[in-house]
């Protein structure tokens, strides 16, 4: 039986790639929307220098070009088949 659950995931990003989505297999997932904000006080930016990518492992990973403390929330539905 199919189901679908509205997720959220929750990271502090850094330097060092971060998984935000563990994928599973038989599972589809549709990301709703990312969120980023910067929480350590500092002028930083995320930009094409720092990433958001899904892996060959199917992992929807995070990383920033430098040392950092970027929030990242996605929402998404994990669809099972």
């Amino acid at each position: 039986m199919a189901s679908e659950v509205l997720s959220v995931s929750h990271n502090v990003v850094s330097n060092s790639e971060v998984v935000l989505i563990n994928g599973v297999d038989g599972h589809t997932y549709t990301v709703l929307s990312i969120t980023l904000c910067e929480t350590a006080g500092n002028a930083e930016t995320f930009e094409h220098t720092g990433r958001i990518v899904l892996t060959n492992e199917d992992h929807l990973t995070a990383k920033c070009a430098s040392a950092a403390a970027v929030d990242v929330v996605v929402s998404y539905l994990d669809q099972t088949r």
